[in-house]
């Protein structure tokens, strides 16, 4: 099916660049004669307005800045998904198998889209996505022309209310520079989603960052939906993938999807399985309120912060990831509460930015304020960290 597959490619600019230290490719949209210089400072200074690619020669990633990975490709396997959290919205297929109609709201580098027409062969495919320069790209991350495959340039808030009743599944995946659309922070964007979705139908979100982003769009789904939403948080990160479901057969028969799962895995790469198995856990930790995203209590966020610092004490200077591994609570809640306590005085952090095998990943480096820390396993006390190593243009 694939050696037959078209693909629409836009020429690109190539300019030569480094990250942390090894030589990689940044295209763009500019024609030939563009002046370099300029292009470079505008990426390197957040100013540049549209879309690039950074080819590190074992990935391709799309970026709207360098603060941020839109999406990823691995080069010698385009169709795979390479974060978990596209994996993760996967599993709609546990209670959706067999879907004559998948829309989704926001193309990115393509990876669900591509996914999704190599693996559900007799599925019809819509992409609503809001950036022309995003789609121009699509060649480049071998998003494939097909009539079952329709591109269409439009804002998910004007585009979604257009007709009812179409669709088994609704993937909402749409990010601009600033975090989730803003558009679709309304009771009538959600209300709208839910009258695309055919009885038996589901939608599934993607959120991500701290949860005081998301946690109004998580609020009216819940309304529109009517609770009937189960929310996943992706492990070592900071996405939350959110399940809402139409009918009022919610929560599911778990022991009659695990077959489900078995016959999904011998079809589809990925481990159906195990995703079942982290759902039904965390249902189960949703239904008995302990696991419940946005919704913490005063109480349990104090609780929360009293461990950080208590942690941080023990253990000395601590990267955010470190700290929510070692507390067990996540990484956004742990961001958001190290950002209150350097408010007040308690912690000084300093941003970090490292970049391994060409995949940028950002944190806080943090200590007590005041403190002097106890050297920090598998660091050489006076040792420096070098955080940045980015040169576009050497």
């Amino acid at each position: 099916m694939d050696n037959k597959a078209v693909f629409q490619t836009v020429p690109l600019l190539e300019l030569p660049g480094k990250v942390a230290g090894g030589l990689v490719k940044v295209r763009l949209l500019e024609p030939a004669q563009s002046d370099p210089r300029g292009l470079y400072e505008q990426i390197l200074t957040g100013r540049y307005a549209r879309p690039f690619i950074i080819d590190d020669g074992e990935t391709l990633q799309l970026l709207f800045s360098l603060d941020f990975i839109q999406s990823s490709m691995r080069i010698d396997e385009p169709f795979a998904l390479d974060f978990a959290y596209t994996r993760k919205m996967m599993a709609f297929l546990l209670f959706v198998p067999n879907p004559d109609h998948v829309l989704m709201v926001g193309l990115g580098g393509g990876s669900l889209a591509k996914f999704c027409h190599r693996h559900l062969p007799h599925t019809r495919l819509t992409v609503v996505e809001i950036n022309p320069d995003v789609i121009a790209l699509r060649g480049a991350f071998n998003v494939p022309v097909d009539e079952r495959l329709a591109i269409i340039q439009a804002d998910a808030a004007d585009y979604l209310p257009m007709t009812e009743g179409d669709t088994d599944v609704l993937l909402l995946d749409g990010f601009d520079t600033g975090g989730i659309a803003p558009s679709f922070l309304s009771r009538d964007f959600y209300q709208a989603a839910r009258r695309r979705l055919r009885p038996g139908g589901m939608l599934v979100a993607n959120f991500a960052g701290p949860k005081l982003g998301w946690a109004a769009h998580l609020s009216l789904l819940n309304e529109v939906f009517e609770r009937r939403v189960h929310v996943q948080r992706i492990p070592g990160g900071d996405n939350y993938i959110a399940f809402a479901f139409v009918d009022a057969g919610y929560p599911p028969d778990w022991t009659r999807l695990k077959k489900q799962a078995e016959g999904l895995a011998r079809q589809i790469p990925l481990d159906f399985p195990a995703l079942l198995k982290r759902l039904r856990r965390g249902a189960v930790k949703q239904a008995t309120g302990s696991q419940l995203p946005g919704h913490s209590t005063a109480t349990s966020k104090g609780a929360e912060m009293q461990k950080i610092l208590k942690h941080m004490k023990d253990r000395g200077e601590q990267l955010d990831r470190e700290i929510a591994a070692a507390t067990r609570i996540p990484l956004a809640d742990v961001r958001l509460y190290l950002s209150e306590l350097s408010k007040t005085g308690d912690v000084i952090v300093c941003h970090s930015t490292r970049f391994i095998k060409g995949q940028k990943s950002e944190g806080m480096l943090c200590r007590i304020a005041g403190f002097t820390p106890v050297a920090s396993p598998g660091r050489k006390p006076g040792a420096k960290v070098r955080d940045h190593d980015v040169c576009i243009g050497g």
